[in-house]
């Protein structure tokens, strides 16, 4: 099986603080670094990249 490197494990995090801070904030609508909208497909995959890593977080939001 193949880690994530940091950079990617980096990315998702952001990825899943966004979609949490947008989901607590009530609006449910959030955005990337790069300003583009951030799906439900994309939260998932940023949560199995965190998992792979093996620092699996609750990936509620998916």
């Amino acid at each position: 099986m193949f880690s994530p490197s940091e950079q990617e494990v980096a990315s998702a995090r952001r990825v899943l603080d966004a979609i949490a801070r947008a989901e607590r904030d009530g609006s449910g609508v959030a955005v990337d670094d790069d300003g583009r909208l951030i799906d439900r497909a994309v939260v998932r995959s940023a949560a199995g990249v965190v998992s792979r890593a093996g620092l699996d977080e609750n990936p509620e939001a998916c």
